[in-house]
């Protein structure tokens, strides 16, 4: 988890809550990724935003901007602003071309990140720690849309030393209006989009902040051609004498600002300062369908905090707690036995919940992609199939993981019991009408076993348990074109629509086992509530799958697809045979077959996982494993 040199260049460490978006700390010390617009925005600067550091000397000043060595892009190939293209050079926007650090040290133990910057002819070793709250069974306070960063500077010197740290923010919108403002005992700059609506979808205001009590501040940089902004600014930074305020009296464009914090540090003495910032972009929209209803909704996060400044003054005021307890799971999380590769694949999977993967809906409910282009969600929805795989949010933030499970049979479940995988923004919009995915909807249903374990909320279970009974009924259902079950004999025949966005037509052990887990999980519920027919048919059909399972789905090294690959029939009997035949080797196309496919098992995982019995041969299960190491 220590990062240096050449191996700190692809570090973009998220920082932002639960569906607020993040800021990206990269391995040099940058901000990078500026994905707080409400979509993804990989490989974004903002402006000449940065961190800088002042020590006044004897011999005179020196300064560095907290970063180290720019390793990406250096021919300026991959730039996307004007002057772009091969032999342009670094963008100017990465503040490359300042004196910046020698020597950094990155340490990413995710939710908490912590970077060492060093010089020998800087006269202070600068230690950073940044992170966002993430703490498990307190949604709302993991879902802060700012990003913490605790400075701590210690004199490496022989003499008393006055050390100024710059936090340096540019206004990202068109129309800029910066103000300096005191609150509660924090001191800090707004920048908002100025002559824009507060409901507008192109509004938004950002707020850098600090609780240190003795801060310089420049509201508005000089407003010039060409380089004159960040050369001037420089020039004042660069010198003994402090930076003064410059006010304008009209809205600019996309301007910068600075916030100072002023300390004294005796010889070997360490002091630490810390800085906040904080957006509120609150209105968000469906920007990825060019058919979609383009009704804005709120961020939760505005629902939570009116503006970035009152998300600061909250982040700087509960400190101590926010930061204690994320420091208490991380250590948690680190401080076990296990191998460390496999906490450094736990953490930094996690942080995909502080990333523009996912949001937060007005009334708090939980939406994800199932990952994101450059600029842009990917696969949206929630999709059923994707998130079956995803199991830390439903242990450490649980209640969003029932907000999943109630969104669906809210907003995608058909009155027969059809399940439409992907969930379309604004809420209520049409639920669409591409096929069930069999792994998807089975596993809804072992997701509301897993739910209401977690929880122990009965009432939750009480509640939704006729949408239960009715999503795992479609699978024999007359309503159900795809015929996966029609006879109720517990194997899985029939068009089966999976994760991998096309069809089998046999059965696998890898859909029937999430078939069998459902069964097995629906009895589970079905006894707790005394439901005692429906839990005595489910049983009956999961022996009847199982005990088929068993006798014709293992060739005695690993589970296989029972299906006669030359049936054009059964293509013929479902209309799709022009995408499913393969007209020169005589075979449907895209089966599993005889093959071993890594999946085989995961009904069995899942029911592993959740408390469930075995819906696989155990011994079975074994030579399995063995055969697919």
């Amino acid at each position: 988890m220590i990062y240096e040199g050449e191996y700190t260049s692809q570090i973009s460490f998220p920082l932002g809550g639960i569906g607020s978006g993040s800021i990206g700390l990269g391995g040099n010390g940058m901000l990078v990724d500026w994905e707080i617009f409400n979509r993804p925005a990989k490989g974004s600067l903002n402006g000449r935003t940065h961190m800088a550091v002042k020590a006044k000397t004897k011999q005179g000043v020196k300064t560095r901007v907290l970063s180290g060595d720019l390793t990406q892009n250096l021919t300026g190939q991959y730039q996307k602003k004007n002057y772009t293209g091969f032999g342009y050079g670094p963008a100017g926007d990465t503040m490359c071309g300042f004196p910046h650090f020698k020597k950094v040290v990155f340490e990413g133990k995710f939710p908490i990140a912590r970077l060492t910057f060093t010089d020998e002819e800087f006269p202070a070793r600068i230690s950073m720690t940044a992170f966002n709250p993430f703490i498990p069974l307190d949604a709302d306070n993991s879902s802060i849309p700012a990003a913490f960063f605790e400075l701590e500077v210690e004199n490496t010197s022989q003499e008393e030393m006055e050390y100024q740290l710059a936090f340096s923010l540019m206004n990202p919108f068109e129309v800029s209006e910066n103000q300096y403002r005191e609150q509660e005992n924090c001191r800090m700059i707004t920048l908002k989009h100025a002559g824009v609506a507060p409901e507008d979808t192109a509004y938004g205001d950002l707020t850098i902040a600090t609780d240190h009590a003795d801060v310089l501040w420049q509201s508005y940089w000089y407003r010039g051609g060409w380089q004159d902004p960040i050369v001037t600014f420089w020039n004042d930074f660069n010198s003994m004498e402090d930076v003064k305020e410059r006010l304008y009296e009209t809205p600019g464009q996309r301007d910068g600002s600075t916030l100072i914090a002023k300390i004294s540090a005796a010889p070997g003495q360490a002091r630490k300062v810390r800085f906040v910032l904080a957006w509120n972009v609150p209105n968000n929209y469906n920007y990825w369908n060019p058919e979609a209803d383009k009704t804005p909704w709120k961020n939760y996060y505005a629902v939570l905090f009116g503006d970035s400044v009152e998300s600061a003054v909250y982040a700087l005021k509960n400190w101590e707690s926010l930061y204690g307890r994320t420091l208490r799971f991380q250590k948690a999380l680190f401080e076990t036995t296990l191998d460390p590769v496999i906490i450094e694949a736990v953490s930094a999977t996690m942080s995909v919940l502080k990333s523009p993967t996912v949001l937060r809906l007005a009334d708090g409910s939980f939406y994800g992609w199932e990952g994101v282009h450059e600029e842009a969600g990917s696969c949206e929805g929630t999709c059923q199939h994707v998130w079956n795989y995803a199991y830390a949010l439903c242990f450490l933030f649980p209640e969003l993981e029932r907000s999943i499970r109630d969104l669906e049979f809210t907003y995608s479940t058909y009155e027969n019991g059809w399940m439409v995988f992907r969930m379309s923004l604004p809420l209520g919009s049409p639920k669409g009408t591409f096929r069930a995915c069999v792994d998807g909807q089975m596993g809804s249903v072992i997701k509301c076993c897993r739910e209401w374990k977690i929880s122990g909320d009965d009432q939750w279970l009480r509640r939704n348990w006729d949408n239960i009974k009715k999503i795992l009924a479609y699978a024999w259902s007359e309503e159900n074109p795809d015929e996966w079950d029609r006879d109720k004999d517990g194997v899985l025949e029939g068009r089966q629509h999976h994760t991998l966005d096309m069809e089998l037509f046999g059965p696998s052990s890898w859909l029937e086992s999430m078939y069998l887990a459902a069964l097995e999980a629906a009895a589970e519920m079905a006894d707790y509530l005394g439901d005692t027919k429906e839990a005595e048919k489910y049983r009956e059909i999961f022996q009847k799958g199982y005990q088929w399972t068993r006798d014709n789905l293992f060739n005695g090294s690993y589970f296989i697809q029972k299906l006669d690959l030359a049936d054009k029939g059964v293509l013929e009997h479902f209309g799709c045979e022009d995408v499913y035949w393969n007209e020169e080797a005589g075979e449907i196309k895209y089966q599993i077959g005889e093959g071993s496919i890594l999946d085989q098992l995961l009904g069995q995982w899942h029911c592993l996982i959740n408390g469930l019995g075995d819906v696989l041969d155990r011994e079975q299960m074994n030579l399995a494993l063995e055969s697919m190491m």
